[in-house]
């Protein structure tokens, strides 16, 4: 082979090769470029915690390999987010927030994340409650900040200072209760007896009548309460049985001598309008002297909610259940004297000896 052949040869070999090396490198770069790189950077910006540019470039990553490293990671990434707002390095917004733009795409129908921001949810919720209650704990509503401190999760890095505000607010609460009580229960409240039989037998009547006796309650705040004799529930207990209760009066007067036109002039003058009113009188009379002119006197002790009236000597106990709602109060007693108070009108299981109401 001549030497313009050799040359001409060479030459088309070396451009042969060129065009090979620019065919590979061609190739290489465009793998690089397209597919090495964006996963590079991808990489670079989740160590860097730039969640922004790790979404934005993970539209751009081409190998299922390589989106399923970055799913995996930003599932930790998302973890250790709800990790840091639930011991408070983070706010919830931030979860949120980073929720939201990686759901798009990254962590779309991740059911572990989904979970995950179900559970930052509920923590969100925990600690709204927990900073609602210490609220009303500086407004002095312990009821409401009790209900809202039961509601801190026990996940919640709050909760055990929860358990503790909860016991104290229970012991703020019973004291403001009780000094409400106490406050509340001062007045006269009448307990109404049944003394039928009573009557029956002191006045000697064949008939049977229904006859209750009131004790008046006075309760002044001091700690003591005096009983008495209500005149007017004699008065008016007379009245309903008037019918018998006359004939029994003008009866005795006969016995006396004096027939009935005299007894009606000597009630008319006596200032009663009936004979009824006479006999409650004498009957009002003769049972205050067992209590004396100052009345019996019983002390009485506020707890939480109740006000306990503690026994004396006549039997007569009960617990004051106190209800703002309530405007009017009956405490049913049982044979030994004790007793609970219910509201006006609510059914009794049984038939209660005592009434309570306020005068």
């Amino acid at each position: 082979m001549d030497k313009k052949k050799i040359i001409i040869v060479a030459a088309i070999a070396a451009v042969v090769a060129f065009l090979a090396l620019v065919v590979v490198g061609g190739i290489g770069g465009i793998y690089y470029l397209g597919i090495v790189k964006p996963f590079n950077d991808t990489k670079e910006a989740i160590n860097a915690g730039d969640i922004e540019t790790v979404v934005d470039l993970y539209d751009n990553l081409k190998r299922n390999s390589d989106k399923e490293f970055v799913k995996d990671e930003m599932l930790k990434y998302f973890e250790n987010s709800v990790l840091d707002f639930k011991y408070e390095r983070i706010a919830y917004e931030d979860v949120e927030s980073r929720y939201r733009k990686l759901g798009k795409e990254i962590l779309k129908s991740n059911e572990k994340a989904e979970s995950l921001m179900e559970e930052a949810d509920k923590l969100n919720d925990s600690k709204k409650n927990f900073m609602k209650a210490k609220e009303y704990y500086e407004q002095e509503d312990y009821q409401a900040a009790i209900e809202c401190y039961e509601n801190v999760w026990d996940e919640d890095s709050n909760y055990d200072a929860a358990r503790k505000a909860i016991e104290e607010c229970t012991e703020l609460q019973k004291k403001a209760m009780a000094a409400q009580a106490a406050e509340e229960i001062e007045g006269e409240w009448v307990a109404y007896v049944d003394i039928s039989g009573f009557i029956e037998r002191y006045a000697e009547l064949n008939q049977d009548i229904d006859f209750d006796l009131g004790l008046l309650y006075c309760f002044d705040g001091s700690g003591y309460c005096t009983i008495s004799i209500d005149r007017d529930s004699i008065m008016d207990a007379c009245e309903a049985n008037s019918d018998i209760l006359d004939d029994k009066f003008y009866e005795l007067m006969e016995k006396e001598g004096y027939d009935r036109t005299t007894a009606e002039l000597m009630i008319a003058m006596s200032g009663y309008n009936s004979a009824s009113d006479v006999f409650g009188e004498y009957l009002y009379e003769n049972l205050s002297e067992g209590f004396g002119s100052a009345g019996y006197m019983q002390d009485y002790s506020v707890e939480g909610t109740t006000v306990r009236i503690s026994n004396n000597g006549y039997g007569i106990t009960g617990d004051f259940v106190y209800d703002d709602s309530v405007g009017d109060y009956v405490i049913s007693f049982d044979e030994k004297g004790n007793g609970k108070i219910f509201a006006a009108f609510e059914e009794f299981n049984v038939e209660p000896p005592w009434i309570f109401y306020r005068k």
